[in-house]
């Protein structure tokens, strides 16, 4: 089975050659080696023998700062929100700080609408 037949397979209660094991990497990425880092986390999870789902993007992306970008971002009251200003529409998000977990988590998704989609692009 590939990946995808495997995870969808398991989603569907449908037998499956063996679990499938995805790691998500979100809170643990930025902790790895830069070589293995710069390679991509599609290539990691390809090399661990994993079945990469990607969660949070649209297609598996490598963020690149542009020069034409800039990032707002204010803080308070447990809450942190940001803008991306792009030359061709803005992006907003926000996080909430987790006291209990002592990290923050996304609670307002950057890509709400198709435009969104099309500034992310």
């Amino acid at each position: 089975m590939t990946s995808h037949d495997r995870i969808l397979a398991a989603m569907q209660g449908k037998p499956v050659d063996h679990i499938p094991f995805c790691p998500f990497l979100a809170y643990v990425w930025e902790y790895f080696p830069k070589d293995v880092q710069d390679k991509g986390e599609l290539e990691f999870h390809h090399r661990i023998g994993s079945d990469p789902l990607w969660r949070g993007a649209p297609c598996p992306v490598k963020n690149i700062n542009h020069p034409d970008l800039e990032w707002r971002e204010k803080s308070g009251n447990g809450r942190t929100e940001a803008d991306v200003i792009t030359p061709v529409g803005k992006l907003h998000m926000a996080w909430a700080k987790s006291e209990s977990g002592n990290t923050n988590f996304l609670i307002e998704h950057p890509l709400k609408t198709e435009k969104d989609y099309k500034v992310q692009l």
